[in-house]
């Protein structure tokens, strides 16, 4: 009676112990190979939401340009192929363009000449922003 006492005394010591080593190596294999396939998806959805991010910018940059169009239509080109360029600056002092915009690609403002060329065609005017245009440096005045 007394044998049976200690060896569930035993069993009930070793149940309090915890893991063994086994064990142990076991979950940290699990969870790097989770972190193996969660890592590159997760890096592949942040890198396509930033380009929907840039992409929706660029098309709010695009509609600060045709809102200046519109209020300055003599301004405008005349004949197809024509064009004219506005820069990010002269968008934000005429208030149609939020000061600021934050390019997601590289966490910096867009810069401020950077152009917007508004481009006569037959059927009406062309709108496009010119990511390479444009200096770090520039400044609005």
């Amino acid at each position: 009676m007394i044998l049976k006492k200690q060896k569930s005394k035993i069993r009930g010591d070793m149940m309090k112990r915890g893991f063994t080593l086994v064990e142990l190596l076991m979950v940290v294999i699990l969870l790097g190979m989770i972190s193996l396939i969660a890592v590159p998806v997760v890096d592949k959805i942040i890198k396509e939401n930033r380009e929907k991010l840039y992409q929706t910018n660029v098309k709010m940059i695009e509609e600060g340009a045709r809102s200046w169009a519109s209020e300055n239509v003599f301004l405008l080109p005349d004949e197809d192929g024509e064009f004219i360029e506005l820069t990010i600056c002269d968008l934000e002092k005429s208030g149609h363009l939020d000061v600021n915009i934050k390019n997601p690609k590289n966490d910096e403002l867009f810069y401020k000449d950077s152009k917007v060329k508004i481009i006569k065609t037959k059927f009406g005017y062309e709108y496009q922003y010119n990511e390479d245009s444009g200096t770090k440096e520039a400044v609005c005045n």
